[in-house]
């Protein structure tokens, strides 16, 4: 993303991109395409594995390392393998009295098996019995042993307008015409915001869809959400080779000036266990090398459902190539014949042609092609002899490290014996704490924690000895609140970084045709409804709505509550409590959930935890791209999710509204901060470090936690009048930590239980229950999990306290309390 230069999610990839990536890097297993190839980017690794007489090629799985091999060259180390497998939802099988398919099935007993799991209300189709995310003509004709590309000829050759290929891709269009068992969506070719979602996907999401093709690797996933099976794409013959490998690979820039070197980090990445999918608790990408797959335990470790299908595919694989431009003469041909442009026999003619003509373009541009360019890199400034290295680990994503290491090197510019490399952190083994963290980091960026916990406490460096004997910044200097979250016992544990405020932005142009003024960053939540139920216009799927919330809307509600004076948290026993069914808590979750089951003024989108996140995402954007969201909240994450898309309309952003008299919270939703590990030989410079960085105005999304630095006038040119102010309004009466955060640090054995509370609401915007009656029996879940870990001592063992969880509620989601 920083290469690319991409803005957000969704985000449009330059022109020359490839071109960008292999100057940028001398590895990446984001280098291998056929466009890389075509224009020679890619280093030939041939003449490596045949010095190497450690390299034996019989050590992949069948198909992979060929995958990487054409003009005779070959361009990329396999490191992992996923094959294309068809998924199906037992419910719907169960439903519908059918067996399960079985490794072996054929493909007439695939149609038969789609046509009985169609449903149809009318001329509605309710059910579908096969889906696609993107319909995929190649891999159904390819399945059956017709390749349409021969790859290993210099140049390719395309092999599409056939008998053989005539029949398949009959067969395969029948399921859409025909037998209509498949849905079709035409490309539309309209310029969204870079998050439309497949329509393919949502049914898959929902329910709808009965059988569709995906990745092996996703299966993890795939079955924590729902009950799902797999199985092998259907067969005609034992030997046919019908399932489609999807290796991953190492490739090398042909610009690198280190060759050697990088060839033997290739080769040892290679022989490492990369499955992401084993966050899951299982594993699912199978290692590229046999030997990584038996010593990492890989065929002992995952799903035993997922196991012998996958055997079986790695048994019968195949691959499958295209030149630039051939994957789109074949789809052209599909969507041709489905939209009864073309005959199956026309539309192959044409594909043909066009695929030659591709072939043919891209030896033009061959031929025309500039020899790559490796820009070099900034020549580094020198630096001491005797300077010291800290690492620093930043908790952000990559859009927002380059401003991490620009600010290193403004740090070392200005003292050269003092060097900063930033890093990220690792979370290829699962989410890590602070005490992982401060294990690989000198000195780090990361959340509040629970600095009452003793182990927390050895890990990090108690930060007031040098607070006292540095006269250049003072603890009052920081907004006391924030302070707070980094404090325990009267110790200081991190220094206050960036401060995550959730404001609510507002359609301009919506409030003046209505004649509304603007809301103020001193308004109220009565001035907030009122301007909401006056904004609330429409009916259905035209309706604008007054006030749209976060994505996952219990968040918004106890940010909500904070304002309004609720307090959750019960500190007058001993130990602490939440307090659910407290006068105070019921009055401000009737305020919030009466925004939609009194006043209508706001959509439903997630109001759990297992609510479906797809539909929510794309109803959510439609709401504000459409112009149809008079208001809505604004945070970090929603920022991250593309919200800041250019649309037709003026905005503005306030504060959150607050309550009446004392009722104003915390006034902001999370904080970073920065944390000297214990075991660091660089404490000074770590403190230095930390120190420049709370003296930045840029150091990160939000407002810093210094007055003197929130409330200057650089902060103020970074992002603007009309936000700065918003930020600061926000802080200026508050007082304590929010409710989220306390939960999730001070008091993190609490952080479980609120999950009952978003069950309450799901339950009162549902009408399944009244506000009073959700929250007394939430409370009642909530008094039995807290005499659970009490009796157990578990305030800071979570797995405990996961237990307490499901023994005080069978029908908790195991995918969020259920064993690692």
């Amino acid at each position: 993303e920083e290469t690319l230069e991409l803005s957000g999610l969704g985000a449009e990839p330059p022109d020359d991109a490839v071109r960008r990536l292999v100057s940028a890097a001398d590895v990446s297993s984001h280098f291998y395409s056929r466009e890389a190839l075509e224009d020679g980017l890619l280093l030939d690794l041939g003449p490596f594995m045949e010095a190497d007489p450690n390299f034996d090629a019989a050590d992949f799985q069948p198909g992979t390392l060929e995958y990487f091999q054409s003009a005779g060259g070959t361009w990329a180390v396999p490191s992992d393998t996923n094959y294309q497998l068809i998924y199906f939802n037992k419910d719907l099988f169960d439903a519908a009295g059918l067996d399960y398919p079985e490794t072996g099935w054929s493909w007439d007993e695939f149609v038969d098996t789609a046509k009985a799991l169609t449903v149809r209300e009318g001329e509605e189709t309710t059910q579908w019995g096969f889906a696609e995310v993107s319909p995929n003509p190649s891999a159904f004709v390819e399945s059956r042993g017709n390749l349409l590309y021969d790859m290993s000829s210099d140049p390719p050759t395309a092999d599409i307008d056939n008998d053989q290929m005539a029949e398949w891709m009959r067969r395969y269009t029948d399921l859409y015409l025909t037998h209509e068992v498949a849905p079709y969506f035409p490309d539309t070719e309209e310029e969204g915001s870079g998050l439309d979602i497949p329509e393919g996907y949502l049914l898959i999401e929902q329910g709808q869809a009965a059988m569709w093709p995906e990745v092996s690797g996703s299966f993890p996933f795939r079955k924590q959400q729902a009950n799902i099976g797999v199985v092998p794409f259907p067969a005609d013959a034992p030997n046919v080779a019908n399932n489609l490998l999807f290796p991953g690979g190492l490739s090398i820039s042909v610009g690198t000036a280190n060759p050697e070197a990088a060839w033997r980090w290739v080769d040892f990445l290679s022989r490492q266990n990369s499955d992401l999918m084993s966050i899951f608790g299982s594993r699912a990408s199978l290692p590229a090398r046999s030997s990584v797959a038996g010593a990492t335990n890989f065929w002992d470790e995952v799903d035993e459902e997922l196991a012998p299908v996958l055997e079986f595919a790695v048994d019968h694989a195949y691959t499958s190539g295209a030149p630039t431009g051939g994957r789109d003469a074949v789809f052209d041909a599909f969507a041709a014949i489905v939209e009864g442009e073309k005959s199956v026999e026309e539309a192959l003619v044409d594909a043909q042609i066009a695929a030659e003509e591709a072939i043919a373009e891209s030896l033009v541009e061959d031929e025309s092609a500039e020899e790559i360019v490796v820009e070099p890199g900034e020549a580094e400034k020198p630096v001491s002899e005797d300077a010291v290295t800290v690492e620093f680990v930043a908790v952000t994503g990559a859009l927002e490290m380059q401003t991490f290491r620009d600010l290193a090197d403004l740090f070392s510019g200005e003292n050269p014996d003092m060097v900063v490399e930033i890093k990220q952190p690792n979370f290829f083994e699962g989410t890590p704490d602070i005490k992982d963290i401060a294990a690989e980091a000198d000195c780090f960026q990361w959340f509040p924690g629970n600095f009452n916990d003793v182990e927390n406490q050895d890990a990090l460096l108690n930060l007031d000895p040098f607070l006292d004997a540095d006269s250049t910044i003072e603890e009052g200097d920081f907004y006391p609140a924030v302070l707070d979250a980094f404090t325990a016992q009267g110790q200081l544990w991190g220094l206050p970084g960036q401060i995550n405020i959730t404001l609510i932005e507002y359609n301009k142009d919506l409030f003046d045709a209505a004649g509304i003024p603007y809301p103020t960053n001193d308004w109220t939540t009565e001035e907030f409804l009122t301007a909401a139920v006056a904004l609330s216009q429409g009916e259905a799927e035209t309706r604008t709505y007054g006030f749209v919330p976060d994505l996952f809307e219990p968040s918004d509600m106890l940010n909500m509550m904070d304002r309004l004076g609720a307090k959750l948290i019960d500190d007058s026993e001993d130990p602490p409590a939440l307090a659910l069914d407290s006068p105070e808590t019921i009055e401000a979750v009737r305020w919030y959930t009466g925004l939609t089951t009194e006043h209508d003024v706001k959509p439903i989108l997630m109001t759990s935890l297992t609510s479906p996140a797809v539909t929510a995402v794309q109803e959510r954007q439609a709401l504000l791209d459409e112009g149809r969201a008079a208001m809505w909240t604004n945070s970090a994450f929603n920022v991250v999710l593309g919200e800041a898309a250019d649309r037709d309309y003026s905005t503005g952003a306030v504060p959150l509204p607050a309550g009446s008299g004392a009722a104003l919270g915390s006034g902001y939703q999370s904080a970073t901060g920065y944390f000297i590990s214990a075991d660091t030989e660089a404490r000074e410079t770590c403190w230095q470090w930390l120190k420049f960085l709370s003296e930045q105005p840029n150091a990160g999304i939000g407002l810093p936690s210094r007055v003197a630095v929130a409330e200057s006038s650089e902060f103020q040119d970074e992002v603007g009048d009309q936000l700065a102010g918003a930020y600061l309004a926000s802080m200026e009466n508050a007082s304590q930590p929010p409710i989220a955060q306390l939960i999730s640090d001070q008091y993190s054995w609490l952080n479980y239980p609120i999950f009952w509370l978003y069950g309450a609401y799901d339950q009162i915007l549902n009408g399944d229950l009244g506000v009073d009656d959700a929250l007394v029996n939430a409370q009642q879940l909530v008094d039995e999990y807290r005499d659970c870990v009490i009796a157990a001592e578990a305030y800071n063992d979570d797995e405990v306290q996961k237990d307490c969880m499901l023994q005080t509620d069978e029908t908790l989601p195991a995918f969020i309390f259920g064993p690692e």
